[in-house]
């Protein structure tokens, strides 16, 4: 809808097909033709407003259709009485487009005061026109009064008007204007990350590190405050039992992060402080953010090394609840989420990590493996995210009695993150399967194949080359200090292999050459996103030959960071 607006009207809002369940558009599939199934999709705030900005609009007003929310499920169903969006509510967020570089005016430096700052007029992150939410009650009043053709019908929300694509108004409003009066200040503030250590008793410079941001839009009991409570309860857990005398192997690091909401900023200026620290020492990082949005399915994001640990974890812990799909968090999780809805004996769904919580920084910058979790909604209910997210009405009403009653669930995500926790700070060898990794590239390299008949057989690592280094891990000294922590490194480094520093292309601060964020949705991972990117774009080119040499280069770095990857697993000379 806002294409058709660029410099016309000044004024640009919109209904993202995305986050209507709609996923009909090239720009929302990967690969290109797949529909993307990620329960959290849109938030296409940023790019609408950069793309509003570069065609001439004055500015960008941006609301939530009742499309986006479910349809808005009837007045009963709204707040206060349920978790349904009413024309009042207004969606905060940022429009900050810095594509992983951090605060805007330091890109890929921490913001201290001794570092050098560009002007705001040299960065594109921060936006140079005004940019407003507003609510669908009022949107309705502007909307109604466009003019010019009807939109396409997958364009359509779930306002009672017809939808029109503009320019201007119609014949019964043309006289009409929209001032827009926005008091919003961009000011330098300092901002507090607040990071607590149980120190390991054997292996103090291996740090496992747990995250959760503590700052909000408006009251935040869900995002963050559900996964702040489960933050402080893990910490006050571990605290007891330091207490009774335990110390974990490796050492626990609780980082509570400021600045998230800005541009995930408190995460990313540690990790660029301390990216030598992290990329030496960091074993795996686990976030939480919105612990519980819904009580329907856990939602875990893994990176794929981790992803049979946290299988495991979830085998030994109950569901919170009594329900016929089983009595454990794998019974339900894979019953409600499968792969494959006509396998009998389901593999539960797991998704790569995008972006959009403090695990970017250290699964793009530096090649941490990470984990982010979260119990979530049925995606049958065909919205976007829970229907009041970043609203007024994060209330501590809509969590505890709406969402989570006795909060059952809360309890249960707090559960799961101390599991894993000590699952990977306790253990003599690391959790880690390489083999689950190797399957993965499999999976990857087949799908990207299917689309683009590219030729990736040569440029594997082999499960037989995984299962040999398992092998090899059964038959270590587990008593030599020195050859536990040879095969630790090995199994922790893996992930740094895939990190290229020079970046994706046109996109210098992701740097994960197996996922990244989607151009389209940084909530999104778009598998081998350099060469997909390039190939994308290759075949819409008006000069195809250099484009396709990019392709070419792409497809170099692939193969030289996944034979990198292989090279870590090798037996020492």
């Amino acid at each position: 809808m806002y294409a058709q607006q660029f410099g016309a009207a000044g004024l640009i809002l919109y209904t993202d097909p995305a986050d209507t369940g709609g996923g009909g558009g090239e720009a929302d599939m990967y690969p290109r033709g797949r529909p993307n199934t990620d329960p959290e999709r849109g938030s296409c705030a940023l790019q609408t407003a950069k793309y509003a900005q570069q065609f001439g609009a004055a500015g960008l007003i941006l609301y939530t259709d009742p499309a986006d929310t479910g349809g808005g499920g009837g007045e009963a169903d709204m707040y206060p009485r349920g978790w349904y969006l009413p024309g009042t509510g207004v969606q905060r967020g940022n429009v900050l487009n810095s594509a992983g570089a951090g605060e805007p005016l330091t890109p890929g430096y921490p913001a201290k005061d001794y570092m050098f700052r560009i002007r705001e007029n040299e960065t594109d992150a921060v936006a140079r026109i005004p940019v407003h939410p507003i609510g669908y009650s009022d949107a309705w009043h502007i909307l109604n009064a466009i003019g010019g053709p009807d939109a396409p019908a997958e364009w359509a929300g779930g306002l009672n008007i017809t939808y029109r694509l503009g320019p201007g108004f119609d014949s019964a409003s043309w006289a009409r204007s929209i001032k827009m009066n926005i008091n919003v200040r961009n000011e330098r503030r300092d901002i507090f990350n607040t990071v607590g250590v149980i120190r390991g008793r054997v292996e103090p410079d291996r740090y496992v590190i747990l995250g959760n941001h503590r700052d909000s839009w408006t009251l935040g009991s869900v995002d963050p405050t559900s996964g702040t409570a489960a933050m402080v309860e893990v910490t006050r857990a571990f605290m007891q039992m330091v207490k009774r005398g335990w110390r974990p192997r490796r050492s626990l690091v609780f980082c509570s992060w400021d600045g998230e909401e800005y541009g995930i900023h408190g995460s990313m200026e540690h990790v660029e402080e301390f990216h030598r620290n992290l990329a030496s020492r960091a074993v795996v990082y686990i976030n939480v953010d919105t612990a519980v949005r819904a009580t329907y399915t856990l939602r875990p994001r893994i990176s794929p090394s981790a992803r049979q640990e946290v299988r495991e974890a979830t085998k030994r812990l109950p569901w919170p609840e009594t329900v016929p799909e089983g009595t454990t968090m794998y019974d339900v999780w894979r019953r409600r989420s499968p792969i494959d809805s006509n396998d009998p004996d389901p593999q539960p769904k797991i998704s790569l990590l995008g972006s959009g919580s403090d695990f970017a920084g250290f699964v793009h910058r530096v090649g941490v493996t990470c984990i982010d979790l979260s119990f979530t909604f049925d995606p049958a209910l065909g919205v976007s995210n829970f229907p009041l997210y970043h609203t007024g009405y994060e209330t501590f009403h809509l969590q505890a009695d709406i969402i989570d009653p006795g909060f059952k669930f809360n309890r249960g995500i707090a559960q799961l993150w101390a599991d894993l926790a000590r699952g990977f700070s306790d253990p003599v060898i690391l959790p880690f399967d390489l083999i689950e990794y190797a399957n993965y590239l499999g999976v990857m390299r087949t799908d990207l194949m299917a689309e683009y008949g590219a030729d990736l057989t040569n440029h594997d690592i082999s499960v037989d080359a995984a299962q040999a280094f398992h092998t090899r891990l059964q038959d270590i000294d587990r008593n030599n200090p020195f050859e536990v922590r040879m095969f630790n490194d090995q199994l922790m480094q893996l992930e740094r292999a895939f990190i290229d520093p020079l970046g994706l292309p046109g996109r210098p601060f992701y740097r994960h050459t197996l996922m990244a964020p989607s151009k389209h949705n940084k909530y999104a991972s778009d598998p081998f996103p350099g060469l997909s990117d390039t190939i994308f774009d290759a075949e819409r080119s008006a000069d195809p030959a250099p484009a396709w040499r990019e392709v070419e280069k792409q497809m170099s770095i692939i193969a030289f960071n996944i034979q990198s990857a292989a090279s870590t697993l090798m037996t020492p000379a």
